[in-house]
């Protein structure tokens, strides 16, 4: 959970076909779009293939993180890695938590409109799930969440 997912990596996900797989997409996804698209939207460059990866849903971030094993951070597990791993220069990341003002964690479920949390984003706390932000980026976490 150490970096961000790069351009590259994000696009090594649709290169191999997984993006379209439905077993790593949440129940409440809406439909993908086709992976051209999704290229554009995430302004795909061969010069900025290293750089975090920007433009993605919260929906194809969480995909991205079951197809690798994983899942999204928690708002806290966030924070920490953002705290210790990079203090300078971060970027926004979404979290696997809903937001709901006053509680935090990964089991609520508020009313809709559903928000996902977003560490480090000026503009807000959250954001719809299908919404995607230039300065909106995403880590995995490679740990279960059983036992937390």
């Amino acid at each position: 959970m150490n970096t961000l997912i790069t351009a590259d990596d994000f696009a090594a996900f649709l290169r191999s076909g997984e993006y379209f797989n439905p077993a790593h997409w949440h129940i409440e996804a809406p439909d993908r779009p086709g992976g051209d698209e999704v290229l554009r939207r995430i302004k795909w460059r061969w010069a900025l293939r290293r750089q975090p990866v920007l433009g993605v849903t919260w929906f194809e971030a969480d995909a991205y993180a079951k197809w690798l094993g994983g899942r999204l951070p928690l708002l806290s597990e966030a924070r920490i890695a953002r705290d210790v791993l990079a203090p300078t220069g971060q970027l926004a990341e979404w979290c696997l938590d809903y937001y709901y003002p006053g509680v935090d964690g990964p089991h609520v479920r508020p009313e809709p409109p559903k928000r996902r949390r977003v560490e480090g984003w000026t503009v807000a706390d959250c954001l719809q799930p299908a919404m995607s932000d230039d300065a909106i980026s995403f880590r995995v976490a490679m740990r279960s969440l059983e036992g937390m």
